[in-house]
């Protein structure tokens, strides 16, 4: 299960159905994604999500809103957006004018 992960982490920038990121674990997709769930304890998708949030939240700190929702394979800003804020509570531009805020307040 920890490769599964993996491929999921390394592939953030990827647009592609997890079950075709798979593809090389030569495992039945149902199964894994089970076996998955009980590993990590949130399903593959819940799982991918997350690491493109957290890779996003590194981005934000130097690109855009729109190159960042780009470069992850989202169809557009509004939809990176909408999902940033569902997983972190703000939107992506107020996390970066936080993330500057408290940069300049440690100066």
């Amino acid at each position: 299960m920890k490769r599964a992960g993996e491929i999921l982490e390394n592939r953030v920038e990827s647009s592609l159905k997890i079950y075709t990121l798979w593809a090389p674990l030569s495992v039945p997709y149902d199964l894994l994604r089970k076996a998955f769930a009980e590993y990590y304890g949130i399903s593959p998708a819940q799982y991918q999500i997350r690491a493109r949030i957290n890779k996003a939240c590194k981005w934000l700190e130097k690109l855009f809103v729109a190159e960042v929702a780009e470069r992850l394979g989202y169809a557009d800003s509004f939809a990176f957006s909408k999902q940033f804020k569902r997983a972190t509570g703000m939107s992506p531009r107020i996390f970066q004018n936080q993330r500057c805020s408290s940069i300049l307040q440690d100066e």
